[in-house]
C-alpha cells in the first residue's frame, strides 16, 4: 500500500531543495499519517514501520530514523551513539547474515541429536560461533 503513494510523495518533494536525512523523515511521516487518517484505517489496522537512512552533507556517518504511522510519525534517531547497525522487522533473516546461521540451529540440533547442556554450550562456542561472518561493525 505504501508505495502506491510514492509518486505523489515524490511529487511533493520536487520542488524542495535537498533534505536532511530527518527532514526527509519527518516529511514522509506527515505525509503518510495525512493519508492514514484520511483514508478512515480500522483502528487495529497494523502500524505501518519505515527506517529512513541516509547521509546528510559533509557528514561522515550516516543517519537512521525510525517511524510508524500512526502511532509514531516524529522520526526517532537510532543510531545516537553515531553509527552501527539498525534493522527491524524480520529479525531473524539479518541475525542468519551476521551470525551464518538461523536462530533455530541450536535448539534443533540440541533436542535432534540429544544433547546434554555441557555439550550444546561446547557446540555453540566450537561451531556456531566459528560460522559468524567477520563483519567490523
Amino acid at each position: 500500500m505504501a508505495h502506491s503513494y510514492l509518486p505523489e510523495f515524490e511529487t511533493e518533494l520536487a520542488t524542495q531543495k535537498r533534505l536532511s536525512v530527518e527532514g526527509f523523515a519527518s516529511k514522509l511521516g506527515y505525509f503518510f499519517q495525512h493519508h492514514w487518517n484520511a483514508s478512515n484505517t480500522p483502528a487495529e489496522a497494523e502500524p505501518m514501520k519505515f527506517l529512513v537512512g541516509g547521509f546528510d552533507a559533509g557528514d561522515a556517518y550516516g543517519r537512521v530514523f525510525e517511524l510508524a504511522i500512526p502511532t509514531s510519525p516524529t522520526p526517532v534517531n537510532q543510531n545516537v551513539t553515531g553509527f552501527g547497525i539498525t534493522f527491524g522487522g524480520q529479525y531473524g533473516i539479518a541475525a542468519r547474515l551476521l551470525s551464518g546461521y538461523g536462530l533455530r540451529l541450536q535448539a534443533l540440533v540440541k533436542t535432534d541429536v540429544h544433547l546434554n547442556a555441557a555439550q550444546t554450550t561446547n557446540f555453540k562456542r566450537k561451531v556456531l560461533e566459528g560460522l559468524a561472518m567477520p563483519i567490523p561493525y
